[in-house]
């Protein structure tokens, strides 16, 4: 048995849980406020900070767990990235279409600057932008793999790291403000997560032992990451403590097996596609009933609900999918073949 045929069900059980994290992240803002609160605005952006670390986690593994997928594969570069079109950039382009076409219904026309950004810098389903980013980092970096394992590979990551949340912290302040300053600044964010993930996938993993001391240190660690990252809230400082987060997540996490017929195995990739639209459309009627939540039990509440239905809408999807082998291909590349 190969070292990814070992953590295969963690990598899905962490896909499962990463595309909930993304979905909170998404609609949090929203709803938060939507909310009335007894207390001071200080608590609420406590909240706000709390929901926001969310996205980075979450991406910060998706980009991770991509490369040690791509890199770990012994076929060749060529015959991966053939692949990765089917299975990336086919349902890239086919969810951006639809979007694109629902916006033409809703809007009556569209121009054409918007419809070739919308396939490319700021798609129409938003979150999708991370697919093209991510089939980029593999065309451009797939022949430095061989140098993964390395020291000066190593301090590349960490220079990256550190200049990625400077650039970032530079941007969200306007310190750097040019056209597609914002898509350039995400994508250079997600450099140092991808090139870990090659690091992992050239050591198998091999970056320091799994001792109790160190699973009790690294779970402190998170613990302030998290603490620390939620009171200072966006900046270079919490760009810097999440990538260790995320890295001593993953790292910590022992290898395990998952049942076959377990909820996690199931493809999360439509709900990932499918969220920001469902987002809009609630979002919306909530506005035009002019309904209210009052005090964060009430906002939590709404939350888990709203992300539960957003959740169901995905399986129902992905039961259609299944019988169906060329919707499949064109909306998940092929994801919930497996599972036939």
């Amino acid at each position: 048995m190969t070292y990814y045929e070992d953590n295969r069900d963690k990598m899905t059980a962490y896909s499962f849980w990463m595309t909930i994290l993304i979905v909170i992240y998404h609609l949090s803002p929203h709803i938060l406020e939507l909310g009335v609160y007894p207390s001071n605005d200080n608590v609420v952006s406590l909240y706000r900070n709390f929901f926001e670390l969310f996205g980075s986690i979450a991406l910060n593994y998706f980009f991770a767990a991509s490369a040690y997928k791509f890199f770990i594969s012994k076929k060749t570069n060529k015959t991966k990235l053939f692949k990765r079109v089917k299975t990336l950039l086919i349902p890239y382009i086919i969810w951006n279409t639809l979007y694109i076409s629902l916006y033409i219904i809703q809007y009556g026309t569209i121009n054409l600057k918007d419809v070739i950004l919308g396939y490319t810098l700021t798609p129409f389903d938003g979150p999708m932008w991370y697919i093209l980013v991510l089939y980029i980092f593999m065309v451009l970096l797939c022949r430095l793999f061989n140098q993964a394992n390395n020291k000066v590979f190593k301090i590349m990551i960490i220079i990256s790291s550190v200049s990625a949340a400077i650039f970032h912290l530079f941007v969200i302040k306007n310190i750097i403000d040019f056209p597609y300053s914002f898509w350039i600044k995400r994508t250079y964010r997600m450099l140092p997560p991808f090139l870990t993930g090659m690091l992992l996938a050239k050591s198998k993993n091999s970056i320091f032992s799994k001792t109790r001391l160190t699973w009790v240190v690294s779970m402190l660690v998170i613990l302030m990451c998290i603490i620390l990252s939620t009171i200072i809230g966006d900046g270079a400082i919490t760009i810097l403590l999440m990538y260790i987060c995320s890295f001593l997540m993953w790292i910590i996490c022992p290898n395990f097996k998952l049942k076959y017929k377990s909820l996690m195995k199931k493809d999360m990739f439509s709900i990932y596609a499918i969220h920001e639209g469902i987002i809009i459309i609630t979002v919306a009627m909530i506005y035009k009933l002019q309904l209210v939540f009052e005090g964060v039990i009430d906002v939590f509440i709404f939350l888990l609900l709203e992300t539960m239905f957003i959740f169901v809408i995905g399986l129902v999807i992905n039961f259609i999918l299944k019988n169906n082998r060329t919707l499949d291909i064109l909306l998940t590349g092929g994801r919930n073949e497996r599972y036939n």
